[in-house]
């Protein structure tokens, strides 16, 4: 389930007890849920950044990138233009193909990525703290990956195609929703501008309308929208 508002009472427990119930060994996803129900409350801001929280996070970001990249590089592989290939020698028993990557998760990224949008609302430090470790240059990234993201389920179901363009979207939601929240720090803005994401957030607004001339909709993402809180 994405990430949503939580109507449930967070009792008195503070976030350092907290974060011992997420040690080194835990589960990625589980630890990213740990992560962002911390990060719901405005006391925890600095505590988050001060551990390193936000750091682990932008590592994260990074190592999905790189996942992503070497999974689409193995499914989709164009010889230059001009390329011969020249004929193998004939062998007597052929050896079987490599087993394709494993699409990377993008489920602990969206959770990871809403506790940063969550602690970075009310807390201009950790807005400026991602920045200057590249945050945006790496939401760039991400935002010209978005395609890229989809095209991970190629080949599968038509469910795990729709459960990846609900990734997509989800990804998309958190992703803007923390720009925006970086947005009011003048330095932010101009790191903005120098790594080119006003096209790429351009490019998100035709997506919906080049979806539904496709006749494919629009993948889930009003549903992210509405449940990114």
């Amino acid at each position: 389930a994405p990430p949503s508002a939580d109507a449930s009472p967070r009792g008195d427990a503070s976030a350092a007890g907290a974060l011992a119930l997420a040690p080194a060994d835990a589960p990625l996803l589980a630890g990213c849920r740990v992560l962002f129900r911390l990060s719901k409350r405005e006391a925890n801001d600095g505590l988050l950044r001060g551990e390193g929280c936000l750091d682990r996070v932008l590592d994260l970001l990074r190592a999905t990138l790189g996942e992503l990249s070497a999974h689409h590089a193995a499914a989709v592989h164009v010889p230059p233009v001009g390329h011969r290939q020249a004929q193998p020698p004939a062998r007597p028993r052929a050896r079987p193909a490599p087993a394709p990557l494993p699409a990377p998760s993008f489920e602990p990224l969206i959770y990871a990525l809403g506790a940063l949008k969550n602690c970075s609302a009310a807390c201009a430090p950790n807005g400026t703290h991602l920045a200057q470790r590249g945050a945006i240059k790496l939401l760039a990234r991400l935002l010209r990956a978005h395609r890229a993201l989809l095209g991970a389920s190629a080949g599968r179901e038509p469910t795990d195609a729709a459960a990846a363009r609900d990734a997509r979207a989800q990804l998309c939601v958190q992703a803007t929703a923390l720009l925006r929240n970086m947005a009011v720090s003048a330095p932010c803005r101009k790191q903005m501008v120098v790594h080119g994401l006003l096209p790429d957030l351009c490019e998100l607004l035709v997506e919906p309308a080049r979806a539904d001339d496709d006749g494919g909709g629009a993948g889930g993402a009003p549903a992210a929208a509405a449940t990114a809180g």
